[in-house]
């Protein structure tokens, strides 16, 4: 259960520096993992992003969950560091419900 796991934080809103332009972005729901023991921060945040499309399509949504997800990195590292949680990203579509989780590679990004 995510509210059992997670720290649930909606409509957060970002503005982060890529190349020259400055972009700004309201991410729907960021979900951070609890962290064990003391200190440090999440091991893992998840992205969800909430669509009304009619036709699921996760993938015309990849960019800009990839950009929300380096915002949400950079939000919760600073933008750098070793301590890099794993990011996940979602698009629940609103009409039937369903749940997509786009899949990229981590060290690519």
């Amino acid at each position: 259960d995510l509210k059992s796991r997670f720290d649930l934080v909606p409509e957060v809103s970002f503005l982060m520096k890529k190349e020259e332009v400055f972009l700004r972005g309201q991410i729907d729901l960021l979900a951070r993992s609890r962290p064990e023991g003391t200190g440090g921060g999440p091991a893992e945040i998840r992205v969800i992003d909430f669509k009304t499309d009619r036709l699921r399509d996760p993938e015309a949504h990849r960019a800009q969950l990839e950009l929300y997800a380096e915002a949400a990195r950079e939000m919760e590292s600073g933008g750098a560091g070793e301590n890099k949680p794993e990011i996940r990203a979602f698009v629940c579509y609103l009409r039937d419900g369903s749940v997509e989780e786009l899949d990229w590679e981590e060290s690519s990004r």
